[in-house]
């Protein structure tokens, strides 16, 4: 299971920053006060891509917009994630129960990010595009029909 959050985690992380950075690295990256260059945080970035005036790049870039499910989904995984991370010796244990649920939140918006924002769309050249569709399209048919929200 640990694998699966840090991975999700990572997934979303990649493709937020990727989307936001509107062709440009330094969108995305600042100076420490050591003169380190340094990658925007999770947050930042995920607020980036929800935000239109940022994200209108091309005539057909969108915006994330985030369903409340998928906020959720989000901010447990960052949760777990942070746990996993930031380990402290602690007797702990993860719900595996709602993990397909955040599973598929995510997708769904590593989906968006990669494939239907249009903010880089060179980004990608068709094989790419290709295989990250056809992952995404067999990530749905095996989990969609089996799981219902109550």
């Amino acid at each position: 299971m640990e694998w699966v959050i840090l991975a999700l985690h990572g997934a979303l992380y990649g493709f937020v920053i990727c989307a936001c950075q509107r062709a440009n690295r330094y969108n995305v990256a600042f100076k420490t006060r050591k003169g380190k260059e340094q990658l925007i945080g999770f947050d930042k970035a995920l607020e980036l891509c929800q935000n239109p005036n940022w994200m209108r790049m091309y005539i057909f870039s969108k915006h994330l917009q985030l369903s409340k499910q998928q906020e959720e989904s989000i901010l447990r995984l960052k949760e777990f994630r942070n746990e996993l991370e930031h380990y402290i010796p602690t007797s702990w244990s993860i719900e595996i129960h709602g993990m397909p649920y955040i599973t598929i939140d995510v997708l769904e918006v590593i989906r968006f990010l990669a494939l239907d924002n249009w903010s880089l769309p060179s980004h990608y050249d068709s094989k790419e595009k290709s295989k990250i569709h056809s992952l995404s399209e067999q990530t749905n048919t095996k989990t969609e029909p089996t799981l219902q929200r109550s």
